[in-house]
């Protein structure tokens, strides 16, 4: 398994009253918290949750249960979910939890809708991603127009999930236990260091930062996870993926790509092709 940043939870009312101070202390990095499902329900705890993750300084974000059949419901659906989350800032994604009888729509309607939900939550100055089980991210939910969205994986597993492309958090148990939470609890891991994008992006309820972006450097550690890696800065096609710790090789950007290193001793060395893995896009670092 590639190397995780942090370690979370996500929780609903179901898992009642938290500590959440006390679950920070046993080791919860953050928390994704359930918002609304369908264009009526909020969850019963997703406002003390909120309040109570905020109070104990663990980073949230937050996700939506996805009921919808058309265009009609799927607008709705997206409108209520930004009416209750309006006023927080998250600094993990706003996520569309699609499972259940979603899956059984055709497949053109399911894509459409999800994009269609997808984009109103990111066209409100949010960062979206998408939940689901690896099957139909390998099935009904492989789709080109959705993989622009970052994922969230669900397989309840020790074994990495087998989709075909980078993902952001895996949820890897349903039946975890923490100091704090009540009831048993759905574990995940993330790999991207969410807070930082979303600050200094102005997303999810933060203004825009004022300070400029570092340039990635030469030695730069970067944690990439089924991350497409290319045989020169223009290739088209990958020539497969990578998975774990990195360094860039020299931290000249290219076409919009670095050249990366397994090894901080080939930080920069000759010649290139011996101490040179290959290159990634910038998104990925």
């Amino acid at each position: 398994m590639g190397s995780y940043l942090y370690k979370g939870v996500d929780v609903s009312g179901i898992q009642g009253d938290i500590d959440w101070a006390k679950a920070k202390a046993n080791g919860v990095d953050f928390a994704i918290l359930k918002a609304t499902a369908g264009n009526t329900i909020t969850d019963s705890r997703f406002h003390a949750n909120m309040k109570r993750t905020q109070a104990a300084g663990v980073p949230v974000g937050a996700y939506h249960f996805f009921y919808a059949s058309n265009v009609a419901e799927t607008k709705a659906e997206a409108q209520y979910f930004l009416d209750t989350i309006k006023g927080y800032a998250f600094q993990y994604p706003l996520v569309l939890d699609v499972e259940g009888e979603a899956l059984n729509l055709p497949k053109e309607t399911l894509v459409s809708l999800v994009e269609l939900f997808c984009d109103m939550v990111e066209e409100a100055g949010y960062y979206v991603s998408i939940y689901a089980s690896a099957s139909p991210l390998n099935g009904v939910l492989n789709d080109e127009r959705l993989k622009r969205f970052d994922l969230w994986v669900a397989q309840w597993s020790d074994k990495e999930p087998n989709i075909p492309y980078p993902y952001g958090m895996w949820q890897y148990s349903n039946q975890g236990s923490v100091p704090g939470i009540p009831a048993r609890v759905d574990l995940d891991y993330a790999y991207k260091g969410y807070p930082a994008i979303m600050k200094q992006a102005g997303l999810n309820g933060y203004g825009k930062a004022q300070a400029p972006e570092e340039s990635p450097k030469a030695g730069q550690q970067v944690v990439l996870n089924k991350v497409p890696l290319y045989g020169a800065a223009t290739a088209k096609a990958a020539a497969g993926t990578v998975t774990g710790t990195y360094y860039l090789y020299d931290g000249k950007e290219v076409s919009g790509r670095y050249r990366i290193t397994n090894s901080p001793d080939r930080v920069g060395k000759e010649p290139i092709g011996a101490n040179v893995t290959g290159w990634v896009d910038k998104k990925h670092l």
